[in-house]
């Protein structure tokens, strides 16, 4: 049995509930009396784990980010790539 959300990551059933997992993020970050993620807690292999299990609720397990192409689709409302944003979005 595993004692954080964190240490669940690398068992054989993956963690769901993202509420969980944002609330450890915020302990963990409370931990180094911080409110980001910049520095010594964004180098942290279990804060690594939970942004992983978050980002793959959204994009996948096998999914490839690409952030620059992120930041496009949300905020430039000339962004050609369309076709990028829909398979980002699941639009389709």
């Amino acid at each position: 049995m595993v004692g954080t959300i964190e240490e669940a990551a690398c068992g054989d059933i993956l963690p769901v509930n993202a509420k969980a997992m944002a609330n450890r993020l915020i302990e963990i970050m409370d931990e180094h009396n911080t409110n980001n993620l910049e520095g010594d807690v964004g180098k942290e292999p279990r804060v690594h784990k939970l942004l992983w299990l978050l980002n793959q609720q959204v994009f996948g397990q096998l999914g490839k980010i690409d952030m620059s192409k992120e930041w496009e689709c949300l905020c430039d409302s000339d962004y050609k790539d369309v076709e990028y944003c829909k398979r980002s979005f699941r639009t389709e």
